[in-house]
């Protein structure tokens, strides 16, 4: 009895694998069926189509014109499948001086896309209604560049030295309009923050905001040099300038404090600044004998400069009279 019952069972398992495999074959030529009878329908699609124009030497646009047209596709769902399988990225090129008018009109635009498209299917629309070719006479001009950016430092870090840009100057080409009005070429906007160590990157320089314009090279280096601030203090002696010798100062240092880089901590001296006391127009007889003081002479990249006195007193000294020879008074 047990034989018969699993015999049975084997019986009906393959009973059933065998329905369930028919039932996949017909599911499977039912979809094929669907299929082909879908792709025999009429059927309206989009492609973009690539575009490009030769200009003739020496010559670039003003307004670029567009590199990509959207077309408009109608057929049967197989000449669609069929054309994108043999033309995936389809792309027609224009010759700029065969249009003297400086514009391809629809017609034009339609007729150039049916010859890249299959015989059967239509194009019944584009999104550009006419392409204009503004273009003029190329013109170069040797820009320099000029940094566009933000960098911030670490506490206690600055720049040691200046923005430094290889190269500092490009040559830029393009329709002579554009071109003859520049002054000066930007770079990408780059930003850093919190800097404690010097930055060298390659920099992309602007891309134009219109026309045909290239730059040549098309990339510059960055490069900013950083380096750690420290306090440092120096007494510089003040220089009486428009003054007699009978003026005298109360003071004869200012005491000068500021922030430099390690770099330059030793090589910044005293000997490099000059405060003034200038008494030009300054009127002796006045109750209040105080004279500002000035700074002529101050090296450059210095941070958080301060000196003191702002100003001084001055005072005026009598030259003792010249004693008078009595005997020679006598003798005459």
């Amino acid at each position: 009895m047990e034989r018969i019952k699993i015999f049975n069972g084997a019986k009906l398992k393959i009973s059933i694998e065998k329905e369930r495999a028919t039932l996949f074959v017909c599911i499977g030529i039912a979809l094929l069926f669907w299929f082909f009878v879908k792709l025999s329908q009429p059927y309206e699609t989009s492609r973009e189509v690539n575009v490009q124009y030769v200009l003739p030497a020496g010559k670039a646009f003003v307004n670029i014109p567009p590199s990509v047209v959207v077309t408009t596709l109608n057929g049967t769902g197989w000449d669609l499948f069929y054309d994108y399988l043999a033309n995936s990225s389809p792309s027609i090129d224009f010759r700029v001086e065969e249009y003297p008018s400086k514009m391809i009109e629809p017609t034009q635009l339609e007729n150039r896309l049916k010859k890249e498209i299959a015989n059967t299917i239509k194009v019944t629309d584009t999104d550009e209604e006419y392409i204009l070719l503004e273009y003029q006479d190329e013109y170069e001009k040797l820009l320099p560049v000029r940094f566009d950016g933000k960098i911030s430092f670490s506490s206690g870090y600055d720049f040691k030295d200046s923005i430094k840009l290889e190269p500092d100057s490009v040559m830029v080409s393009g329709p002579v309009s554009l071109v003859q009005k520049l002054e000066s070429w930007s770079t990408s906007f780059y930003e850093s923050n919190d800097c404690r160590n010097t930055i060298n990157v390659e920099l992309p320089l602007m891309k134009p905001e219109q026309g045909q314009i290239i730059m040549n090279p098309a990339t510059v280096n960055l490069n900013v040099e950083v380096e750690e601030y420290t306090q440092k203090t120096v007494y510089v002696p003040i220089v009486v300038k428009n003054a007699t010798d009978s003026i005298r100062l109360s003071i004869n240092n200012v005491k000068v404090d500021f922030v430099v880089g390690l770099s330059r901590f030793n090589e910044i001296t005293k000997d490099d600044f000059i405060f003034e006391a200038d008494f030009n127009g300054i009127s002796l007889n006045d109750v209040n004998n105080v004279i500002p003081l000035s700074p002529s002479q101050i090296p450059n990249r210095l941070k958080a400069l301060n000196f003191i006195p702002k100003s001084v007193e001055f005072f005026i000294v009598q030259k003792a009279l010249k004693p008078v020879d009595l005997d020679s008074l006598n003798t005459e």
